[in-house]
């Protein structure tokens, strides 16, 4: 069994390349305003220092000095301004590295059989990435499967939607969810764009697996948490088979 992680949600280089862009910006807007300023200070002190009665020498030496004062004035502040935004773009970085780091080591793993031979089909597992999801991962690679567990729901989900001929199957461990309501709405969404997807759902909370069609509005197959090997396997056959069963009653539905 092979583990893989992916990364498909890092955006960081372009948030570094977006932040020189506009510090780049800034800085052009800085040096032409610091250029106008001081060349207006230094016309109306020369102006000012000439009607007072001044030489003409005095005046513009005065005037010079005037204006080179509210220049380095000018640089002094703009340099810390550019070292605090400086640093403040570091500390960002470097907290969104750390953060997205440790999202994207738990949001998709993916579990192939050992000689990468995935013969069985390919499954979307959502779920918390954890010992138990890991486990029934590991279980499904052993027997053929080639597995996706993600900890995001819409990461699968969305998944699954966009490229449906590229899955097989979909367990869903519906303790993700805080409100069922949620997880029936979110299936009745995968089951209408793709009706040869088989589903399994994982609870902890029903009272035994349930290998009836009664619910095959939303899955094919529920079964009870902690899981077997033996009843893990055994639940994704009974999937498939029901599936089968579901898709010939549309098939019938559909001729008639």
């Amino acid at each position: 069994m092979l583990s893989t992680f992916f990364y498909p949600r890092r955006a960081l280089p372009a948030r570094r390349e977006r932040s020189g862009e506009f510090h780049s910006q800034s800085g052009d807007g800085s040096a032409f305003a610091i250029i106008l300023l001081s060349s207006l200070v230094f016309f109306v002190s020369l102006l000012s220092l000439l009607v007072t009665g001044s030489s003409f020498f005095r005046a513009l030496g005065l005037a010079l000095t005037f204006q080179a004062i509210f220049v380095a004035m000018s640089l002094f502040v703009a340099f810390r301004r550019f070292m605090n935004d400086t640093e403040s773009v570091k500390s960002n970085d470097h907290v969104n590295l750390s953060s997205d780091l440790s999202v994207e080591e738990t949001i998709w793993k993916s579990f192939l059989s050992r000689d990468n031979d995935c013969k069985l089909g390919r499954i979307g597992f959502a779920a918390k990435v954890n010992e138990e999801s890991c486990k029934i991962a590991e279980d499904l690679a052993d027997e053929g499967y080639e597995v996706h567990l993600s900890s995001d729901i819409d990461a699968i989900l969305n998944s699954i939607e966009e490229s449906p001929r590229v899955w097989d199957i979909l367990i869903l461990d519906l303790d993700q969810y805080s409100d069922p309501g949620s997880a029936i709405d979110d299936l009745l969404v995968v089951r209408s764009v793709c009706q040869d997807l088989d589903i399994v759902l994982l609870s902890s909370e029903v009272s035994r697996d349930d290998f009836s069609l009664e619910r095959k509005v939303v899955t094919d197959v529920t079964l009870r948490k902690p899981l077997s090997k033996r009843r893990l396997v055994s639940g994704l056959v009974s999937a498939h088979e029901n599936a089968s069963v579901r898709r010939g009653e549309t098939l019938g539905s559909l001729i008639s």
